[in-house]
């Protein structure tokens, strides 16, 4: 359980702890105005929010594991990927792709590792370790 709250905490640094902590660093490193980052965001949440209705369906369909483990690496490649200090157009690509690997890939595979942790008579206690994890 304590790696699925790692996981789960990990996974959003790169699109959003970052940019929270490091915001006017990035903008000034990657050139890029306020509403520009504001549309890298905004392209996240559109395709995270496309994601959402397909990521169950992958989740039913492959082990947790997989989908998590492949979530992470595709995650982090798209940070290589703004390691290059890239353009305002291939750092909107990399925000989709993030909505995809965050959402698509990780959201509901983590939900389902969850819910088979709890087993079927402590799955109130798994998702109150998952959901209180970031408290740790």
């Amino acid at each position: 359980m304590l790696l699925l709250i790692m996981t789960g905490e990990g996974i959003f640094f790169l699109p959003f702890v970052m940019v929270r902590i490091f915001r006017s660093t990035i903008l000034d490193l990657f050139q890029l105005s306020n509403f520009q980052l504001g549309t890298a965001f905004s392209i996240y949440g559109v395709t995270a929010m496309l994601s959402y209705f397909f990521g169950g369906l992958l989740a039913d369909r492959y082990a947790p594991r997989r989908l998590i483990s492949i979530a992470l690496i595709m995650t982090a490649v798209g940070g290589i990927v703004m390691s290059y200090y890239p353009s305002f157009q291939v750092i909107c690509l990399v925000y989709g792709f993030w909505g995809i690997t965050t959402i698509l890939l990780f959201w509901a595979a983590l939900i389902r590792a969850t819910r088979q942790w709890g087993d079927t008579d402590a799955q109130g206690k798994a998702f109150g370790f998952l959901d209180g994890g970031e408290d740790w």
